[in-house]
């Protein structure tokens, strides 16, 4: 592997890694420029996760640490189904509840009924990174009901280092006086992390046991929450904002978050220099799609201000308008107000490129540093706000995925927004 120094390289911890590493941070092609770690509370399943063929080609290390959110005394409770395993207790209220799966049902007393205990001495996140010197970019969590404290164990780490986690989230408390999910969101928010993403467990709850021929649709329970730090806090918070910006954009990248991609790519300074500590090939990402967007001259969809005038607005609500006709758009008056803020020659220069199927540069650039699926998203997006940008003129164009729409064709039917 390339010689670089762990603190250049983007780190990923998984705690509660008893299924393994997962998710979409496993590319290959970067192979050298990541670390994983994965720790679980219980050392018997470390040697399966330790074999796992996915994992070969990084550099990992499993490691057995039951997090808190102090250093001290702990225990963890291993259920019979050790994917339940916590270090808090059932709560009874839901014992009685169930699941039906593919494999059958999953009545929750069964499956949280506690086995054995393993007791040991809980380490929190600040404990763990300081003793390796690993830093914790990013975060994934499934300890059933310790997720909170354990970030809130991390107080320089979540401020200094972490630029987004994964969290398991309850809506109903699975196991006694565990924090939900308004909680995580709240302690999250006043860290400077935005929620980006919530992935529902798809299982149809119940908080009683139904009988075959009474079930319906299920009740929510829990999910997968997705946060990302702001850039604005990563620039004021962390140690070093430019490397923490150049990891946030290949995180970003990989999540299809290409929005918060322009956030941190908007906030890297113009005469920023990339730590030569960092890994070659996501610093040069980051290095070159930067001086992409600033360069590229932006154009977007009209805005709700362009397409309604404030008389036009409240008029949508008087006695003379139907309903069906609410929404109804003049795209003469939306042209008069769009192109009154938008400069006439970098539209007749810039949309044309937008519909066409050709990569634009930053699309090409993605490709070219392995980020295809990337690219492709944003190509998908790129020809549908062409399209919408187009429509909402009232323009006769569409994209026809295949050439560039004729500029004299696009003059003559701006004559009117043009001239």
């Amino acid at each position: 592997m390339t010689d670089i120094d762990r603190t250049g390289k983007i780190n990923f911890h998984y705690i509660g890694g008893r299924a393994g590493a997962y998710g979409p941070f496993f590319l290959k092609s970067y192979a050298d420029e990541m670390v994983f770690h994965i720790y679980d509370g219980d050392p018997d399943c470390l040697d399966q996760i330790a074999s796992d063929p996915a994992l070969r080609p990084f550099d990992f290390n499993v490691k057995p640490v039951i997090f808190a959110r102090t250093n001290g005394p702990v225990a963890i409770n291993i259920n019979y189904d050790p994917f339940t395993s916590s270090c808090l207790e059932l709560n009874e209220e839901m014992a009685g509840g169930s699941s039906i799966l593919p494999d059958g049902d999953y009545v929750m007393g069964e499956a949280c009924r506690t086995v054995r205990r393993v007791e040991g001495l809980g380490q929190t996140l600040d404990q763990v990174a300081s003793e390796t010197g690993n830093p914790i970019d990013f975060l994934t969590m499934d300890t059933q009901g310790s997720e909170l404290d354990i970030l809130m164990g991390g107080v320089d780490v979540t401020k200094r280092q972490l630029i987004g986690f994964i969290s398991e989230v309850e809506f109903e408390p699975i196991y006694r006086n565990q924090p939900l999910f308004g909680d995580i969101h709240a302690w999250a928010r006043a860290q400077g992390f935005r929620l980006i993403n919530l992935n529902m467990a798809p299982v149809d709850w119940s908080p009683v046991r139904l009988p075959v021929g009474w079930c319906g649709k299920g009740e929510l329970l829990f999910g997968d929450a997705l946060f990302l730090k702001t850039p604005a806090r990563i620039v004021a918070d962390h140690h070093d904002p430019v490397a923490s910006l150049a990891k946030a954009v290949f995180i970003g990248l990989v999540l299809g978050q290409i929005g918060y991609v322009a956030e941190c790519l908007a906030l890297m300074p113009d005469d920023a220099a990339m730590p030569e500590r960092l890994g070659p090939r996501y610093r040069m990402l980051a290095h070159d799609i930067a001086a992409l967007y600033k360069k590229d001259r932006h154009l977007f969809v009209p805005s709700f201000a362009d397409i309604y005038s404030e008389q036009r607005s409240f008029a949508r609500f008087t006695p003379t308008t139907p309903i069906n006709g609410m929404w109804d758009t003049d795209p003469a008056e939306t042209r008069q107000r769009y192109f009154a803020h938008t400069d006439k020659a970098l539209f007749l220069e810039a949309f044309p490129r937008l519909l066409s199927s050709a990569l634009t540069p930053f699309e090409a650039a993605l490709a070219a540093y392995e980020f295809k699926r990337a690219a492709a998203l944003v190509r998908e997006y790129r020809l549908k706000h062409a399209d919408l940008l187009g429509r909402t003129l009232g323009l006769g164009t569409a994209v026809d995925g295949k050439a560039l729409i004729d500029l004299e064709t696009l003059r003559s039917e701006l004559a009117h927004g043009l001239e």
